[in-house]
């Protein structure tokens, strides 16, 4: 997951500095359409940004959230946590032993 994060993210930094050169490379021309695009391409950009920022915002938020829960209440969140890797591996176990009926 981490991995992803990372590709995307270099991927959306990548985006940006293209875009950043094509600014620079096109600053000289004067059409309609080549300004046009442009102002397009910078509202986008804009917006990209500020989708990043509250995206990250919300995150460092959540994350905040969950480390002052676990620490109010450690006990009840290793209770639930055992319980959901319980069920986790319970039916991983059923849809496996399953599986396995089924070749035989």
């Amino acid at each position: 997951m981490n991995q992803e994060i990372h590709a995307i993210r270099h991927d959306v930094e990548q985006l940006a500095e293209h875009a950043q050169a094509l600014f620079v490379a096109t600053a000289d021309i004067a059409s309609e359409k080549v300004v046009a695009a442009r102002d397009q391409l910078a509202n986008i950009l804009q917006r990209g940004r500020h989708a990043t920022e509250s995206w990250r915002d919300s995150v460092a938020d959540g994350a905040c959230y969950c480390r002052d829960t676990i620490r109010k209440h450690p006990y009840e969140t290793l209770a639930v946590g055992l319980a959901l890797g319980a069920l986790i591996g319970l039916f991983s176990v059923r849809h496996v032993i399953s599986g396995a009926a089924r070749r035989h």
